[in-house]
């Protein structure tokens, strides 16, 4: 599995930004959504998988409705370490796993982080664990050389944004706005100053999420920041591509490429 670290030197090196798609796995159904992983991680530079949670703090209604969906197909979080075996994910491209931390203290740490290393997951989010409370997980993490990648916010303050930059590994992702998941993109010159006073803590790299909807939006965000995530867009694209009428993959296909056409 290619590290997320050397992922970002090869796309520094080809002098672009990394595009970051998202997809809930089990969504819109477990085989389709195999499929959909293999073509996001060849056309993502990492891929980030979300774990359904009954109870998200972060996910707005896209995101939640896709999570429900999913679970209704047993999607929790033992069936998908089974479900991303059998995927056998791709070895070029990092795959990211975006979990609340109930799901995790359940399964426990250090399980957890040996069956991440299994199915070849390179890092993890966990949204509502704070740097401060994340001691005992960073540790099995590092011991595996499972990257954890924290969030910062709009409102992060100096001290935050240090905490952060010295626990997490991969990348720092950089909320846009404050909020949940799918709401309009922050405004770029303060996500700039935000991204820039980031680069000022850590040298680690800044990707950017929550609300980028276009190629126009990916495109700007692209400008002020080392990489774009994207996931309610997509998620909404997946829902209308495999509606009836929709074109299937070749609709998502089409959006994908042009987020990464925008970025370039």
């Amino acid at each position: 599995m290619e590290t997320i670290e050397n992922t970002w030197t090869k796309v520094k090196f080809q002098g672009r930004k990394a595009f970051i798609p998202y997809i809930v796995a089990g969504y819109p159904e477990p085989a389709l959504c195999a499929e959909l992983i293999r073509l996001l991680a060849r056309e993502g530079d990492i891929l980030e998988i979300g774990v359904p949670f009954s109870d998200p703090i972060a996910d707005g209604p896209t995101i939640q409705e896709a999570g429900q969906i999913a679970l209704s197909h047993g999607m929790s979080l033992r069936t998908i370490m089974r479900f991303l075996d059998e995927v056998r994910l791709p070895t070029n491209t990092p795959v990211v796993l975006m979990s609340y931390f109930n799901p995790i203290y359940r399964y426990g740490i250090r399980s957890f982080a040996e069956d991440l290393l299994g199915v070849g997951v390179s890092g993890v989010i966990i949204p509502d664990l704070p740097p401060e409370e994340a001691g005992a997980w960073v540790s099995e993490a590092r011991d595996k050389e499972i990257a954890t990648i924290f969030l910062v916010a709009p409102t992060s303050t100096e001290e935050r944004i240090r905490q952060v930059g010295t626990v997490s590994r991969g990348f720092v992702y950089y909320v846009s706005t404050t909020g949940i998941t799918g709401n309009k993109v922050g405004e770029l010159g303060e996500i700039k100053g935000q991204v820039n006073k980031i680069r000022e803590i850590t040298r680690l790299p800044v990707a950017v999420g929550f609300g980028i909807s276009s190629p126009s939006e990916a495109k700007s965000i692209a400008s002020v920041s080392d990489g774009v995530v994207v996931g309610s867009a997509l998620i909404r694209t997946i829902k209308r591509a495999f509606a009836e009428g929709g074109r299937g993959m070749e609709e998502v296909s089409d959006f994908l490429t042009s987020l990464r056409n925008a970025m370039s």
